[in-house]
């Protein structure tokens, strides 16, 4: 699994606000072309969110499991290939800490892997930084 970590001065809830408001995504990231709800009525599990993102064919998640203000996990299905996202906001000892984590899984996650980790892990540590960022600027 790869993984991105950013701590941050601003609250949980304030972290959790900017995390959660996934629709708002591509207006805030490079890495997000458009997140557009499918299924559900906001961010609870069993939702499904339509996500572009450049480069990669559009997907669609589900949010599989959620703890609100603290955590979700959302999953997108292809041929040969299940991607898996985790979201973990915690209480740091100055303000939150986020982790971003991705992982395939799959007959072709190892390809996948060797081909898009380098991408994938600097688009992962973009977003920690950039939702950090947004969540102290309020």
């Amino acid at each position: 699994m790869l993984k991105a970590y950013a701590d941050t001065s601003a609250s949980v809830q304030q972290v959790w606000t900017v995390l959660a408001d996934v629709t708002s995504w591509p207006e805030q990231l490079s890495t997000f072309t458009s997140v557009t709800q499918v299924e559900g009525d906001g961010l609870v599990e069993g939702a499904r969110y339509r996500v572009r993102q450049p480069g990669l064919p559009p997907a669609t998640y589900e949010v599989l499991e959620l703890t609100d203000g603290e955590s979700f996990t959302w999953s997108a299905a292809s041929p040969g290939i299940t991607t898996r996202a985790t979201h973990v906001v915690t209480a740091g000892a100055d303000g939150a800490s986020l982790e971003l984590g991705i992982e395939w899984r799959g007959l072709l996650a190892r390809p996948v892997a060797l081909l898009a980790a380098r991408r994938t892990a600097r688009m992962i540590e973009l977003e920690a930084r950039t939702f950090a960022r947004l969540a102290e600027q309020g």
